[in-house]
């Protein structure tokens, strides 16, 4: 093997070992990925508030179901976050720009063995529409390449949530946790 094959073989090999991987989004802007980071992911919370409350601002809280908009997306944070720290089935890709959290998708390894469960996605409003959602996305499918099936859940009022995932290639599926009500969430899976 060549010098320079052998050089890109272990660049090519750091990068998936280490979990970590580089792109430019649609602005050129050189994004960060880094694997189950917790530290970056914590820096998160304020994006996901932000990003949720404008996609969630014109919505009467009865319609959603709370009393409360930023307690309720502060706790569906601070809930994903805490698995992170006991549950080896959670994982989370976060993503960075010059350092910044910039958008984080968040993975829960289900009890069915060809199947993945993306629960928490978001991505800051500056840099939303740029590609990184679907970067996220396609990380954790080449993470997984044995995994048959990936799965989501949103809101059926989140419109832009449902164009995202149908964009990036989800279809309509019946898969529904059971703490979620029907008649508020939709799922939609990939399958391979």
């Amino acid at each position: 093997m060549s010098k320079i094959l052998k050089s890109l073989f272990l660049v090519v090999s750091f990068v998936w070992i280490s979990g970590f991987a580089t792109f430019s989004d649609r602005q050129d802007r050189a994004i960060e990925t880094q694997w189950n980071d917790l530290e970056t992911l914590a820096k998160c919370k304020p994006l996901f508030v932000e990003a949720f409350s404008h996609i969630y601002q014109y919505i009467p809280l009865e319609i959603l179901g709370i009393q409360d908009l930023n307690i309720f997306l502060e706790t569906a944070f601070d809930d994903d976050f805490q698995e992170m720290g006991v549950n080896e089935n959670f994982e989370v890709i976060t993503a960075t720009h010059k350092g910044l959290p910039v958008a984080f998708l968040t993975i829960d390894k289900t009890n069915y063995p060809n199947e993945i469960y993306l629960s928490q996605q978001a991505t800051q409003f500056d840099y939303q529409r740029n590609g990184i959602g679907f970067e996220l996305v396609n990380l954790a499918k080449e993470h997984y390449p044995e995994t048959q099936k990936f799965v989501v859940i949103t809101r059926i009022i989140n419109s832009g949530s449902m164009a995202f995932f149908q964009k990036s290639g989800f279809t309509y599926s019946p898969y529904m946790h059971p703490r979620y009500n029907p008649n508020k969430y939709i799922g939609f899976k990939i399958e391979d």
